[in-house]
């Protein structure tokens, strides 16, 4: 087997995002409320001959702050990613700062 898929939400994923200019990063979302954020391990040792003691994708973080289902996400930089949801907010997460999103938008007045 080359790689496993990893386990990481309970229910339906609404959102997936690239970061698109080192393309290592991908965050998801879904109804859970919850973003994961992994990282793929693209080494160029592994490109040519693949080691199995290296996992392929790793879970770098989880953040909490929705309310309702994850519709949307974005990666502003290597650093920040931005997220939307059903509860009406928008969240800038700083992955430097681990655990609390950065800025809550909650101008809008229905659904993101």
């Amino acid at each position: 087997m080359i790689a496993e898929e990893p386990r990481f939400s309970n229910g339906l994923l609404a959102t997936c995002a690239i970061e698109p200019s080192e393309g290592r990063l991908v965050a998801c979302g879904g109804i859970d409320g919850k973003v994961h954020v992994f990282k793929l391990n693209t080494s160029e040792n592994n490109k040519k001959k693949l080691d199995p003691t290296i996992k392929l994708i790793q879970k770098k973080h989880e953040f909490n702050g929705h309310t309702s289902m994850v519709t949307c996400s974005g990666f502003l930089s290597p650093n920040f990613l931005i997220t939307g949801s059903d509860d009406s907010t928008l969240l800038l997460w700083d992955f430097e700062k681990t655990g609390r999103y950065l800025v809550k938008y909650a101008d809008h007045t229905q659904e993101i």
